[in-house]
């Protein structure tokens, strides 16, 4: 399965698989990867200090479907559990995983499921 690729800056990419919001163009509802019921982490590891980049990454997961109380700016993948969700910065683009698998020795697996153009 490849990732989707939206452009939530109002030029819409076509998505490469399912899972666009067909009510609003280059939206992906995220919250349909996010599958921790008991204790759902959402990890933003935009590897910068510019505030501004990690503001509008929030804003665009929230945008996406994902609770602004779940976001946060973390690095240590292996508090991740299997349904948490971990987004990067690959510039220009927020790269979403969602983590399919935990290794009793703390290795964590994930796949990539979006990318969404951070402008």
């Amino acid at each position: 399965m490849r990732p989707q690729k939206c452009n939530l800056a109002g030029n819409v990419n076509s998505c490469s698989f399912g899972g666009c919001d067909g009510n609003k163009p280059g939206m992906v509802d995220l919250s349909q990867y996010l599958t921790n019921t008991l204790n759902p982490k959402v990890f933003l590891a935009p590897n910068t200090s510019d505030l501004e980049v990690v503001e509008k990454a929030k804003k665009l997961l929230m945008k996406n479907g994902l609770n602004e109380d779940l976001i946060q700016v973390n690095y240590d993948m292996q508090q991740l559990d299997v349904g948490d969700l971990n987004v990067s910065y690959d510039p220009p683009d927020l790269v979403v995983r969602a983590v399919y698998d935990k290794k009793s020795s703390g290795i964590v697996k994930m796949k990539s499921v979006a990318m969404i153009k951070l402008l």
